[in-house]
């Protein structure tokens, strides 16, 4: 499976996560409890960038809504849920639903596979990035 996103008459179908993202490292970060994880995504903008070089914001909301929005306008909406260090989400344009395992070391936070592979590396920021409409 790989990172992409493209558009779907006219929905736009995102796959989060994929093989081969981001750097991978010896050291991954301290897992996230699901209370930690809940705290530091509904405070934070989560910033990444995908296989294209677009970049892209996560919005994780506690009351479970979850939105994507890519730099180039798109957004998509979902469902998050968490169990102890791991987050699961369920896009809008499909039933599937992704889970993966939530690390932190520093502004980095790493989701990963169960043998902690790293999936995608991404940025907290406090502020939302210039390109992200009010």
């Amino acid at each position: 499976m790989t990172w992409r996103h493209a558009l779907a008459a006219p929905a736009v179908c995102l796959l989060l996560f994929g093989y081969g993202a981001g750097a991978q490292s010896d050291w991954i970060g301290i897992p996230l409890s699901g209370s930690a994880m809940l705290e530091t995504f509904a405070q934070n903008y989560i910033l990444g960038v995908d296989d294209d070089g677009r970049q892209f914001v996560l919005d994780f909301s506690v009351d479970g809504d979850v939105v994507i929005r890519l730099q180039d306008g798109r957004s998509l909406s979902g469902r998050w849920r968490m169990t102890d260090h791991t987050a699961c989400i369920t896009w809008a344009d499909t039933t599937a639903e992704a889970c993966h395992d939530v690390y932190l070391a520093g502004d980095a936070v790493n989701f990963t596979t169960a043998d902690q592979q790293v999936l995608r590396t991404t940025r907290l920021r406090h502020d939302p990035p210039p390109w992200l409409a009010p």
